[in-house]
């Protein structure tokens, strides 16, 4: 039987500074931003654990759009947006 872990869990907000400060007192570090591309319309910021992590990602550029991330807040404000595995 082969066993896969979780990677991480990725969190679409649409605030990051506000989703990052949430965490952050809730007692977790926070990474600071990365863009997901030099001048990218999405970044986020992580909640590092030993093996995995959280990431928060919303749409950074003033003016941005990314249509999943915008799909998908509009049906699940808040919640989970991947789980990605690893063996």
């Amino acid at each position: 039987m082969t066993t896969i872990g979780l990677d991480h869990a990725g969190v679409a907000v649409r605030d990051l500074d506000a989703a990052a400060r949430d965490w952050q007192a809730l007692g977790f570090q926070v990474t600071a931003l990365a863009p997901h591309l030099p001048g990218g319309v999405t970044g986020n910021r992580c909640i590092m654990f030993h093996d995995g992590y959280v990431e928060l990602i919303a749409v950074i550029q003033p003016g941005g759009h990314s249509a999943t991330l915008a799909g998908f807040l509009a049906r699940y404000e808040g919640g989970a947006r991947a789980l990605a595995g690893h063996r």
